[in-house]
């Protein structure tokens, strides 16, 4: 990996931006912010991890443990993270309007090359809004030959704090400050061991216009962990692009916080990476 020198810092625009922090010759710390909220990313010698969300207005910080993602193949029980891959390169910033990207490449271990599911080339990008109390991100898994990705969680973490909420269609609320979730409809998240609520357990998922669904258990994480929580979707075959290369784009998860608790119908608009479409995520308590 190419490393930054001492103590350099990348162009930081004062509304928002990308901060590098390095000691001992070696960049250890991303900080993606702008005058609200702060993502905090730190190098451990292979891979970034995210370790800590900030509220900046009230000096409230979230310290997390990582996986940033998980893929479950078709047949298989146990899946693979982060853990299965090394960085390529230095992170690369940029920005398009109000919004500062922060975008990450791996590449798999030698060990895992041979396994179909694990991409050849996996891309993380982390983007801001100028103004916006969250942060969004979302993976690419790029192939040379189709496959097929039954689950895809787009956040894996550990937070040992108060978490309720979650289910099919709704985020997670950690610590009555912060919210997690997918942009999504049929996303489904889960809490405190990584497999609650169980899936349709919740009140709204069984009135209205939810119809029912059966996962038939691949939501469920059989190495069920204290604090865990998941974000994910099924995204099924990889598609193939112009160039003949096949690949599966995430549904674009979101992190933030809340000023005031309990919220009602809180809508979040915001730009795609291509600015191409439109996001909206809508939470209903």
């Amino acid at each position: 990996m190419k490393l930054l020198k001492r103590n350099i810092i990348l162009r930081v625009p004062l509304f928002c931006g990308v901060m590098l922090f390095c000691s001992n010759g070696m960049a250890q710390q991303i900080m993606l912010k702008n005058n609200l909220i702060q993502r905090t990313l730190t190098f451990d010698g292979e891979v970034w991890r995210t370790t800590m969300f900030t509220d900046v207005d009230h000096k409230r910080k979230l310290k997390v443990t990582s996986d940033e993602f998980h893929i479950l193949p078709m047949t298989q029980n146990n899946g693979y993270t982060i853990n299965a891959f090394k960085a390529v390169d230095a992170p690369q910033e940029f920005t398009k309007g109000d919004t500062s990207f922060l975008e990450i490449s791996y590449r798999p271990k030698d060990e895992f090359k041979q396994i179909a599911e694990i991409p050849q080339e996996l891309k993380i990008s982390y983007y801001l809004v100028a103004g916006e109390r969250f942060t969004r991100k979302r993976l690419k898994l790029s192939y040379a030959k189709k496959v097929t990705v039954d689950r895809l969680e787009v956040e894996r973490m550990y937070i040992h704090k108060n978490a309720t909420g979650g289910g099919r269609g709704e985020p997670v609320f950690i610590d009555d400050a912060w919210f997690f979730g997918l942009e999504y409809p049929a996303a489904h998240s889960r809490h405190t061991n990584g497999n609650l609520p169980v899936a349709d357990a919740r009140h709204f998922e069984k009135v209205g216009n939810y119809s029912f669904i059966d996962l038939e258990g691949r939501d469920i994480e059989p190495d069920a962990k204290d604090g865990a929580m998941r974000l994910m979707h099924f995204p099924g075959f990889a598609k193939q692009d112009t160039d003949g290369r096949f690949t599966i784009a995430s549904k674009i998860a979101a992190v933030g916080f809340y000023p005031r608790w309990p919220f009602h119908s809180t809508v979040f608009y915001g730009v795609s990476i291509d600015d191409v479409e439109s996001s909206t995520f809508v939470f209903t308590l």
